[in-house]
């Protein structure tokens, strides 16, 4: 099975072609029919790892597919995808990365393909930006998580990757206008994130408290005021 996983297995000289990729799916897929190939193999062996290679793209979808859970590599005793494809030892890392954050948004929309996914305190997207550079790293991240489809990508920074902000605002401005899936908002959010990270007391930041005592809102149809002191207070 790990032979048949690889992009290229051990011995074999030259490139990979689609050709050897699709005939390898095809090769899996029967052994799954035959159940000669089970779905808990995908974690044992490590075969989203094996198939994590722009010239497998085939098998990794269908290992992926069959077990999206893999992505996520919760309780695995293997490296979430993500951040092995961005590994500096690694080649190919634009690819693979977009490999991963696209497979990760198909299955896992709500957790943006696990892009701020830490390792050693480090996300996945910090890591893309360090190994693959910023203009590249948020191209592919653009391709993966399109503008457009208006995902809550500030939301999600603020409170995995505050650092990285500035850099994903720059591509995102008008998730600053958008609500995550409880319902808050950008500066609630950011608001909420800095008591909870200790970095604002009342003693000496007392302007910071009256000014978010209201929160200015846009609708489509309207402009409301929201106030929010009191669920800060709850949350604290």
């Amino acid at each position: 099975i790990e032979w048949l996983s690889g992009f290229r297995p051990v011995g074999e000289k030259g490139p990979a072609s689609d050709e050897y990729d699709r005939k390898r799916a095809q090769v899996l897929e029967k052994l799954r029919d035959l159940n000669l190939l089970k779905k808990a193999d995908i974690e044992e062996y490590g075969l989203v790892h094996d198939a994590l290679h722009p010239k497998s793209q085939r098998r990794f979808d269908f290992f992926t597919s069959w077990d999206p859970a893999a992505l996520e590599g919760r309780d695995s005793q293997w490296m979430k995808p993500i951040h092995r494809a961005i590994r500096s030892d690694r080649e190919e890392k634009e690819e693979k990365f977009e490999m991963v954050l696209k497979a990760g948004m198909e299955y896992f929309p709500e957790r943006l393909g696990f892009l701020f996914c830490k390792k050693d305190g480090i996300s996945a997207c910090k890591k893309a930006f360090d190994e693959i550079g910023v203009d590249k790293a948020m191209k592919i991240i653009r391709t993966c998580i399109p503008p457009s489809d208006n995902h809550p990508i500030l939301h999600h920074a603020i409170r995995h990757a505050p650092d990285l902000e500035n850099d994903i605002g720059q591509c995102y401005p008008d998730a600053t206008f958008l609500r995550d899936t409880t319902g808050h908002i950008l500066p609630q959010v950011e608001f909420y994130m800095n008591l909870r990270r200790g970095k604002r007391a009342f003693q000496h930041n007392s302007s910071f408290f009256i000014r978010a005592t209201y929160c200015l809102t846009s609708n489509t149809n309207r402009t409301s005021r929201t106030l929010i002191v009191d669920q800060v207070w709850l949350t604290y």
